[in-house]
């Protein structure tokens, strides 16, 4: 009960922030409504609906922020993968990789989310493997 409580409040302070804040700082907006959105479903019968709107927040994110995507990508990508949408995941994932990549270079850490993303996509890519021989197998 305590854990949703500050998390209506976080939404409302992410939501109150992207109204007043300037365009060129929304996609940080965008991305923490997206983060509580997500973290929301964990704890929500509703969290089918929570995680499309995480996604549609981490899209705007992107779509707002100059540079520095990568971790946005990264976060749509996880929220792709709570649907099980595992086409989704791993384009974004794809996108997410170079570009944390580059930040990284560039001295912007996020911590081990590269080595994160990795493991994830090759996870990805041998859960459509077995999907594919499934149903390959069934017809």
């Amino acid at each position: 009960m305590l854990r949703q409580k500050k998390f209506k409040e976080a939404l409302k302070s992410y939501e109150t922030g992207l109204k007043l804040a300037p365009k060129n700082v929304k996609h940080f907006f965008y991305n923490g409504l997206g983060n509580v959105s997500r973290y929301i479903a964990d704890y929500n019968s509703q969290a089918l609906n929570c995680y499309k709107k995480a996604i549609q927040f981490y899209q705007q994110a992107i779509k707002n922020a100059d540079k520095n995507k990568g971790l946005y990508w990264s976060n749509l990508s996880i929220a792709y993968a709570n649907l099980k949408d595992w086409d989704s995941a791993i384009k974004a994932i794809r996108k997410a990789i170079p570009l944390l990549k580059i930040e990284e270079k560039n001295g912007i850490k996020h911590g081990n989310q590269i080595k994160i993303l990795k493991l994830e996509e090759r996870l990805y890519q041998e859960y459509k493997k077995r999907a594919r021989s499934k149903n390959g197998s069934s017809n």
